[in-house]
C-alpha cells in the first residue's frame, strides 16, 4: 500500500517536471506536431520511470525471546523469576494514515470516473436524438438544438444552425481532428486525469494537449484554403479562439 501511494506521488512529480520542462521551453513554439509527440511521451515516461525506483522493502520480523529478570530476596536464599510478556503493544494512529491516503485517493477515483461515465454518456444520447449522414471520411450528427460542434473518433456532431450556416469549415476542422486520432489522446489523457486526479500538473498537461490539438485542426483548415479572415470570424463568434469541443471537457 505504501509502495503504491509512493508510486503516485513519483508519477506526479515526473509529470510536474515534464511540464515545467515543456511550458519552459516548447510552450510558444508552432511545432504542433512535435508538442504533441513530447506531452504524450512525457506522460508515458511519468509512468515508467517511478517503476524503476521503487525500493521493496521487507519487512523483517524477529521472534523475540522473553526476557527473565532473576530477583534475588534480601535475607534469603530465594530465587525468583519474573517474565515480561513480549507480545505486549501499544496502538498507533500513524498506522492507518496509509489506509485513509488509500481511500481517500480510491473515492477520487471514483467520482472521476463517475464524471467521465456521465460525459460519454451524454455524447450518446445527442448522437442518438440527431440526424445522420454518412460522408467519405466521417458520419455528421446532426443535432436540432445548440451544441457545440466537435468529433468523436470518426463521427462529427453539428447543431442544425452551424450545419446550415458553417457546415463547410466546421466539418474541415472536425474531420482533420478524426484524421490526426485526436480522439485516442484524450481517452489517454483522460484515464491519466482519473489516475493522477489530485496531481494540477496532470490537468495542465491535458489543457497544453487539447489547446495543440486545436492548433493542429486550425492550421489544417487554414491550409485548406479556407478564408482565414472569415474562419477567425467564426471561431470569436463562438466566444473563444479556439472551439474547445464537448468531448475534450469530458
Amino acid at each position: 500500500m505504501i509502495i503504491f501511494l509512493s508510486y503516485l506521488l513519483k508519477v506526479g512529480a515526473c509529470l510536474a517536471v515534464f511540464f515545467l520542462a515543456y511550458k519552459i521551453t516548447l510552450s510558444k513554439e508552432t511545432f504542433f506536431k512535435l508538442n504533441r509527440l513530447l506531452l504524450l511521451v512525457s506522460i508515458v515516461l511519468s509512468i515508467i520511470l517511478p517503476i524503476w525506483t521503487i525500493t521493496i522493502i521487507k519487512e523483517i520480523v524477529v521472534t523475540q525471546v522473553p526476557q527473565i529478570y532473576q530477583v534475588i530476596g534480601e535475607g534469603s536464599d530465594i530465587t525468583g523469576q519474573i517474565y515480561r510478556n513480549s507480545n505486549y503493544s501499544t496502538f498507533d494512529w500513524a498506522d492507518l494514515l496509509p489506509f485513509i491516503g488509500l481511500g481517500i485517493y480510491l473515492l477520487g477515483v471514483i467520482i472521476f470516473s463517475i464524471r467521465k461515465v456521465i460525459g460519454f454518456n451524454q455524447i450518446s444520447r445527442i448522437m442518438k436524438n440527431s440526424r445522420k449522414e454518412v460522408t467519405a471520411n466521417a458520419k455528421l450528427y446532426i443535432f436540432s438544438k445548440s451544441v457545440i460542434p466537435f468529433s468523436w473518433f470518426d463521427n462529427v456532431i453539428i447543431s442544425e444552425e452551424d450545419y446550415v450556416i458553417n457546415k463547410e469549415i466546421i466539418i474541415e476542422h472536425e474531420k482533420a481532428h478524426i484524421r490526426l486520432g485526436h480522439s485516442y489522446d484524450l481517452i489517454f489523457i483522460n484515464l491519466m486525469t482519473v489516475f493522477e486526479w489530485f496531481n494540477p500538473f496532470v490537468w495542465l498537461i491535458r489543457k497544453e494537449l487539447v489547446s495543440v490539438h486545436e492548433f493542429q485542426a486550425d492550421n489544417h483548415v487554414i491550409n485548406k484554403g479556407i478564408d482565414a479572415k472569415k474562419y477567425q470570424y467564426l471561431l470569436i463568434s463562438k466566444g473563444t479562439a479556439h472551439c474547445f469541443l464537448m468531448q475534450r471537457k469530458l
